[in-house]
């Protein structure tokens, strides 16, 4: 008996893709600021470092329709010293900037209320990121990503802000700040998920599509693991990408069915996992040793070894001689 391949015959494959956003740049301090419905919003997260920024306050200046605001930026070459300037939105003379050590954050007083208290490093690469519609961002507002995990509990009841109160990779962070790399500053990005991409690819013939390909369709375009598993999957994915300097699960070997913790995907006979990251809203571009600075990334992964993929569609059907 022989086989004959079957070239007419069509397949389906299915991809689950997660859009983190939104995306949120703050720090360890912060967080206690969060509301509960903000938290809830988060249960991944990057702990990344980038040039340490500070306010100068005696290099700022105000009039009635400008103000001058000077700052430094710890490089590794040295400090690099900026004045950024904006329209006096308040129209008032006599504005103050007051900032204290380690001058991370500045306050803008006019003369009988503070006007607004800023992260320096957020706020004045927001103001270059506007300035130059992120066609000539320096990369000193650049942040290279140094850790990624989550938080998620019991049915999400513990969020990235719970995870991060005390957190010992994020304490080692600052510690290698501090020891190799005093110029830079560690701040934490906060990933939320939006509803998951589903995309269908179909292969094989041209022939019409029968009532069980139409169906099969339909499944894989409503195919989504739980949130909970998305959400390791999605962890997992950003570390074999990223390969920050602090994980070690993952970083080597992603995907592999072996991992229980997506075995949903495998379940649900998904093809493919991937994720999207808009660092836009981030007013730096995200980086890792093995990745460039980028506004955009978005990575997929395939569930099955080539192999395996080919092997799905060498379907045969036996004959007589």
């Amino acid at each position: 008996m022989t086989e004959r391949r079957i070239p007419e015959l069509r397949l389906l494959e299915g991809g689950v893709f997660s859009a983190c956003s939104p995306v949120v740049l703050t720090e360890q301090t912060l967080l206690a600021e969060l509301s509960a419905d903000e938290a809830s919003l988060f249960h991944l997260y990057m702990v990344c470092w980038r040039p340490r920024i500070r306010a100068l306050p005696e290099s700022s200046r105000a009039d009635a329709d400008v103000l001058v605001l000077g700052f430094t930026i710890d490089s590794v070459e040295g400090q690099v010293e900026w004045h950024a300037e904006m329209t006096n939105i308040w129209q008032e003379p006599g504005l103050v900037v007051v900032s204290e050590p380690p001058y991370t954050h500045f306050e803008l007083h006019g003369p009988k209320r503070r006007l607004f208290r800023q992260h320096v490093g957020w706020w004045l690469s927001q103001m270059r990121f506007v300035a130059d519609n992120a066609d000539e961002q320096p990369d000193l507002f650049d942040l290279e990503v140094l850790y990624i995990g989550q938080a998620y509990g019991d049915d999400g009841s513990r969020t990235a802000r719970d995870r991060l109160v005390s957190h010992s990779t994020l304490q080692a962070a600052y510690a290698k700040a501090n020891a190799e790399a005093p110029h830079n500053e560690v701040g934490i990005v906060l990933l939320g998920m939006e509803n998951p991409i589903q995309a269908v690819r179909m292969t094989g013939g041209a022939g019409p599509v029968d009532e069980d390909a139409a169906a099969e369709f339909l499944r894989l375009m409503t195919a989504s693991p739980s949130f909970g598993q998305r959400l390791n999957f999605t962890e997992a994915a950003l570390i074999r990408y990223f390969r920050p300097h602090f994980n070690e699960k993952f970083k080597d070997v992603f995907p592999n069915r072996s991992h229980t913790s997506y075995s949903e995907c495998f379940d649900l006979d998904l093809n493919s996992v991937g994720f999207t990251i808009d660092a836009r809203m981030l007013f730096g571009r995200l980086w890792s040793e093995c990745v460039p600075p980028a506004w955009l990334h978005m990575h997929t992964y395939l569930l099955h070894s080539s192999q395996d993929r080919r092997d799905m569609f060498s379907f045969t059907e036996p004959s007589a001689e």
